[in-house]
C-alpha cells in the first residue's frame, strides 16, 4: 500500500485543493466549534471499544478499558498517555506537534495533531508511535495512524474531563 492511498484510507473521503477550501468557507461556524470545544485542550478520554485497521482491513476489535491522557505542552505540542489495557502495538507515552489553525489541525469534522509525512520523508524511526491523532467532533472518537505497517486505531468512548491548564 502507498502512503497516498494510506492518506486517502486515513480521511475516508477524497479531499483535493477545491474541496478544502469550499469546506473551510462553508464551515467556518462547525470549525469554529471544534476549536473551541476540544482544541488546544488537555483532556481525559475513557475508551470503551476499539478497531484496528491495517491496510484499510479490521484486523482486530472489541471492548477495552483504556484511559487516554492528553496535556497541551506549551502550545507547540500536545503529550498523550495510554493508560490502563490498549492494543499491544502502540506506544504507551508520545507527543505530536501543533502545528496551528492556519496549517490545517481544525478540519470540517475533527481536529488533528501530527500530520502523516511527505512521500520523501516517510522513514519512521519508532513504528508503533503514533504520527497522527484526529479527534472526530462526535466527541466519541480518537483515531491515532502509525507507520510500518500503516495502521489505523480508533478508540471509542467519551470525554470525562476537558480543560486548559
Amino acid at each position: 500500500m502507498t502512503q497516498e492511498h494510506f492518506f486517502n484510507i486515513f480521511l475516508q473521503k477524497p479531499v483535493n485543493l477545491f474541496t478544502r477550501n469550499v469546506i473551510k468557507r462553508c464551515n467556518h461556524k462547525k470549525i469554529t466549534n471544534m476549536k473551541n470545544s476540544i482544541y488546544r485542550k488537555s483532556f481525559v478520554f475513557q475508551a470503551t471499544r476499539y478497531e484496528e485497521y491495517e491496510n484499510g482491513v479490521c484486523t482486530n476489535r472489541g471492548n477495552i478499558d483504556t484511559t487516554i491522557v492528553a496535556k497541551v505542552l506549551n502550545d507547540e505540542g500536545i503529550g498523550f498517555a495510554l493508560l490502563n489495557h490498549r492494543p499491544s502495538d502502540v506506544k504507551p507515552r508520545f507527543g505530536l506537534p501543533i502545528f496551528g489553525i492556519q496549517n490545517g489541525d481544525v478540519l470540517e469534522d475533527r481536529v488533528q495533531y501530527g500530520r502523516l509525512p511527505t512521500p520523501d520523508k516517510f522513514s519512521w524511526f519508532d513504528y508503533d508511535e503514533p504520527v497522527v491523532c484526529n479527534i472526530f467532533d462526535n466527541m466519541t472518537c480518537i483515531r491515532f495512524a502509525m507507520l510500518s505497517p500503516l495502521r489505523i486505531i480508533e478508540f471509542y468512548g467519551n470525554f470525562t474531563d476537558i480543560r486548559t491548564f
